[in-house]
């Protein structure tokens, strides 16, 4: 971050799985008790597990895993980040805005992935609706659809459509420039989507991905 022109950089450990330590780090994040208050204008909400599909709905223990990361710790963080935005915005600062990375998995769950799709749909429901109820206080919210992207989550696995980082960077930072709520990487993926999600089930479940 410093290379690509970041003035300075300060990490704040977080087990996203440990709901009781959000406020304390989110707050740690979000003012540096080291120096004086700048206000923040962006937050990234990034992070997920995939794990494997099938021992995902086989053990319980997975199950509650995926959606304690996925939804609920995701959900808990967007909504400290969103009540440190409006108090900022209450105290004369910028409105600022988040940015929140969900899957295009979420937009309609597939056998194939339906514990991780299921997570993720709860997670990028609630930032849809997050940015809905921030927009009178101008704060907005991007949710970004990502299909398959190359990184440590995935290695060891293949997709078609797939995309390295870069790419899905690239796409949400023409997205700011616009009013648009949701982006979709790659952009094929958005009358793909329209079509998936309208197909009969019968016919959807036949689909081999």
């Amino acid at each position: 971050m410093v290379a690509a022109g970041a003035t300075g950089v300060r990490v704040v450990g977080l087990d996203v799985r440990d709901l009781d330590a959000h406020a304390d780090a989110v707050d740690h994040a979000m003012h540096d008790p080291r120096a004086p208050q700048e206000p923040v204008r962006t937050v990234i909400i990034a992070f997920g597990v995939l794990g494997d599909p099938e021992a995902a709905w086989q053990d319980p223990r997975r199950t509650r895993a995926m959606f304690t990361v996925n939804t609920t710790a995701a959900a808990s963080i967007g909504a400290l980040v969103a009540e440190a935005l409006r108090a900022q915005r209450r105290g004369g600062g910028p409105a600022g805005r988040i940015i929140a990375v969900s899957s295009v998995a979420a937009e309609r769950v597939r056998r194939s992935n339906f514990v991780y799709g299921a997570s993720k749909a709860g997670m990028d429901g609630f930032f849809i609706g997050l940015g809905q109820a921030l927009a009178p206080e101008h704060i907005r919210v991007l949710v970004v659809r990502p299909g398959f992207v190359r990184s440590a989550m995935t290695v060891g696995r293949r997709a078609g459509l797939a995309v390295d980082p870069d790419r899905v960077a690239g796409a949400v930072v023409r997205a700011l420039d616009t009013d648009r709520a949701v982006v979709r990487v790659p952009r094929i993926f958005t009358p793909l989507m329209a079509i998936y999600r309208n197909l009969p089930d019968r016919i959807a479940r036949r689909l081999a991905f």
